[in-house]
């Protein structure tokens, strides 16, 4: 029996060594990807100044005098973007207040991406808007600079980039852009 219980004893010792011999073997590193829904930084950047554009144009064709043009712009924002909205463009209906024009988007730039937040730059010019009182007179300051910078933090929400905030930034090179 002792003959029997040697070639066992060898194989069970041969199969530890080759478990320890494979577990030191270098594992191939994952390749990093900012989420399961973009393949790189740069698509999801890509994404979020399609959304940023078309947030953009929702905006402009809202008519703060009828509140079914207000649901366009959801679509593209997060819901603490949504209430901020649906707050200033209120305020603007109960006044009386107009706004004409489009706002063009000069150059989109993505900062940063990681965990499914996303910040950017975006530079716009905003020299075609106009916003008047119930009266009929220009809200729009002559000195209003027609250049300006924005910063822009986006969510992944439901495999769709967000708008979650718009605040406006200094940058030089917006305001040299035209």
């Amino acid at each position: 029996m002792i003959t029997r219980t040697r070639p066992v004893v060898a194989f069970a010792l041969s199969l530890v060594a080759l478990g320890m011999l494979s577990g030191c073997a270098p594992q191939p590193e994952p390749e990093p990807t900012p989420s399961a829904v973009f393949a790189s930084e740069e698509e999801a950047f890509k994404a979020a100044e399609e959304t940023y554009r078309a947030y953009n144009s929702a905006y402009d064709a809202i008519r703060y005098d009828d509140p079914e043009t207000f649901e366009a712009i959801n679509q593209y924002t997060g819901s603490k973007m949504q209430a901020d909205d649906r707050k200033a463009i209120s305020e603007r209906r109960a006044e009386g207040v107009t706004r004409s024009g489009e706002l063009v988007v000069v150059w989109f730039r993505g900062q940063k991406f990681e965990s499914g937040a996303l910040s950017a730059t975006a530079c716009n010019d905003v020299s075609g808007i106009d916003v008047v009182d119930a009266e009929g007179v220009s809200l729009v300051s002559p000195n209003r600079d027609p250049m300006q910078a924005v910063r822009l933090e986006f969510a992944l929400q439901n495999d769709q980039l967000l708008l979650e905030s718009v605040v406006r930034v200094e940058d030089a090179e917006c305001v040299s852009a035209k």
